[in-house]
């Protein structure tokens, strides 16, 4: 069983709470670290899958109801956790959601024992950043082989912080074809969705700008008459 697995586990029996954030270079298997660290934890691949996540709410709704019920989800994962807790959601309408997310990981563990975020490190909001106690640094150990690299940050009195390697895993970067699959077709979705608010977000900028070039037009048309 690899060291994270136990870990979360151990940290589910004893209500504990772990935040990992998992980075390293694309194609090296982030998101199948932690699927299989899922899969440890969970007894199934098709369980870890259902607690991955692409998007925020329906982890949301699915953390409301464990509070309502009374229950603790042992493990969520937010796969390329950048897309939706973006160091840029400061700037935009999503402001206030920002804020609350960031609120809501220091008060997770009354419904979660683990949260798992795949992400480039530059791309996630610092505040989330900074709760995040376990680094895991996946790199390449030969072309069929990666090693995950397990780090908890530690800080002394004076608030110096450093990071203790504390195990490393080794794995290979490759899932079942079939979860594979499950995952991709989902994976597809969430990318669809992205790429629509793209769309819609340039076409409502280029409204704005065409409507700001009418209205000139429209001025100057006044003061020359």
């Amino acid at each position: 069983m690899f060291y994270l697995s136990k870990k979360i586990l151990d940290a589910y029996k004893r209500n504990r709470l772990i935040i990992a954030f998992i980075q390293g270079t694309q194609g090296l298997g982030k998101t199948t670290y932690a699927l299989k660290v899922a899969k440890e934890v969970y007894g199934s691949w098709e369980k870890a899958l259902d607690y991955m996540f692409f998007e925020p709410l329906p982890s949301l709704f699915l953390m409301k109801a464990a509070a309502e019920q009374g229950e603790r989800i042992p493990l969520i994962i937010y796969d390329d956790a950048g897309k939706f807790f973006s160091k840029y959601l400061f700037q935009t309408e999503f402001q206030n959601f920002a804020v609350k997310i960031s609120i809501l990981f220091d008060v997770i563990r009354i419904v979660c024992n683990a949260v798992i975020l795949t992400a480039p490190v530059q791309d996630v909001l610092k505040e989330i950043r900074k709760k995040c106690w376990w680094v895991v640094e996946i790199i390449e150990k030969d072309p069929y082989w990666s090693i995950a690299k397990i780090y908890k940050k530690k800080i002394n009195a004076v608030g110096k912080v450093w990071h203790k390697q504390l195990a490393q895993d080794v794995f290979q970067p490759k899932l079942p074809d079939h979860i594979y699959e499950m995952y991709m077709k989902r994976r597809r979705q969430a990318d669809l969705d992205v790429i629509e608010d793209a769309i819609n977000e340039f076409l409502a900028a280029e409204a704005k700008r065409r409507q700001r070039l009418q209205e000139s037009l429209e001025k100057a048309k006044l003061d020359m008459a």
